[in-house]
């Protein structure tokens, strides 16, 4: 009975010394592979992002970032930050209405939902993804304005809100690397 209480773990596998030699140059190999294709993603991830970019601005959907920010202090609309996918960088929109006020289902203000616990989302909040997505964030029939902010102004952005003005919001698994309309 003792035997099948215990828990089997795997021991390692030791290769003596003569014979680990050829996984040297492997490893180096590895490692010859690995740097460009990480630079080849993130020239793919900022050509995607920029032609998104495009797409907005053609639609009449882009926002300056001053434009964006004197709309904040006058109170005006609401900011949906959407998470594309983990490590990448996410989106800001801006949106007239007051989602809070007009929105049929569930929704939480940025401050109630950390963004830290955005990729693993609620249930009871897909009905609010999917709503968000389809009403703003939709890059064909969405009516929100995508807003133009770099990284730098980004970091220091979720500071200086009002708690009651921005919502976050999610792209799901099977859509977060969809890049279909991205080409």
């Amino acid at each position: 009975m003792e035997d099948q209480a215990q828990v089997r773990t795997k021991k390692p596998i030791n290769i003596p010394f003569p014979w680990s030699l050829p996984f040297i140059p492997l490893l180096f190999l590895g490692a010859a592979v690995s740097i460009p294709s990480v630079a080849v993603h993130q020239w793919l991830a900022k050509r995607w992002k920029t032609q998104h970019a495009n797409r907005m601005k053609e639609a009449g959907r882009f926002l300056s970032y001053e434009a964006f920010w004197s709309h904040v202090e006058e109170g005006k609309g609401t900011i949906l930050i959407e998470a594309v996918a983990p490590k990448e960088p996410t989106r800001i929109w801006w949106v007239e209405e007051d989602i809070q006020a007009t929105c049929p289902y569930q929704c939480r203000s940025g401050l109630d939902y950390p963004f830290y616990n955005v990729f693993l989302p609620e249930p009871e909040l897909e009905d609010f993804r999917n709503w968000c997505e389809s009403r703003f964030t939709n890059e064909l029939s969405g009516s929100g304005k995508l807003v133009d902010i770099s990284e730098k102004q980004k970091a220091g952005l979720r500071e200086k809100l009002p708690s009651t003005a921005f919502l976050v919001t999610w792209k799901p698994k099977d859509k977060s690397r969809d890049r279909s309309l991205d080409s």
